[in-house]
């Protein structure tokens, strides 16, 4: 059903303003209307006519109308950017088969150390301290999830791929428990 109003600034010799509004039955055709007036066109000095209509949509079928973009990754200094114990240092564990990654020092909501680069084949092993609560470990990509949050244990992933990792804990992201793995070939 389309809505067609118009509003007068004055009604008649009194000066009195008007308000007129009529409901138009739709076509009974499902094509578009042949024009429409658009919002706000003027028909007449101190007149306004606006008509609502339903946009018509055309699909294609097999064919998107827009490509999927992918979500660029931040760099660490900018995913890392409120992380209180980052100070722009990426610690180079490259060449290394296995490195520890602590959960929940400092405050206990944090990561240490907090951006590290490694080399594709090695594991990290995250070991929670006790500290702060219980944390888990969670890829922006999903890449990697330790689960549940824990007060104590370990978790390990090895890294495969090159490639950019920014992860966090889920129950203190707001807090800044952010850490980031760059893998190297």
């Amino acid at each position: 059903m389309a809505l067609v109003g118009s509003l007068a600034g004055c009604g008649g010799d009194d000066g009195t303003p008007t308000e007129t509004a009529t409901e138009e039955p739709e076509p009974e055709s499902p094509s578009p209307p042949e024009s429409t007036t658009a919002p706000g066109t003027t028909t007449a000095p101190g007149n306004t006519t606006t008509t609502v209509t339903e946009a018509p949509t055309t699909t294609t079928m097999g064919t998107p109308t827009e490509s999927p973009t992918a979500t660029p990754i931040p760099g660490p200094d900018e995913y890392l950017e409120y992380v209180s114990n980052y100070d722009g240092t990426i610690a180079d564990e490259t060449g290394k088969s296995s490195v520890t990654v602590d959960v929940g020092t400092g405050d206990g909501f944090r990561f240490s150390p907090p951006a590290i680069r490694i080399s594709t084949g090695t594991t990290i092993t995250w070991e929670w301290t006790g500290q702060g609560g219980g944390h888990n470990v969670v890829a922006e990509d999903g890449t990697f999830d330790s689960g549940a949050t824990q007060t104590s244990g370990t978790f390990e992933y090895t890294f495969e791929n090159a490639g950019r990792h920014p992860y966090y804990c889920s129950p203190h992201r707001s807090f800044g428990m952010k850490g980031y793995v760059i893998v190297e070939e």
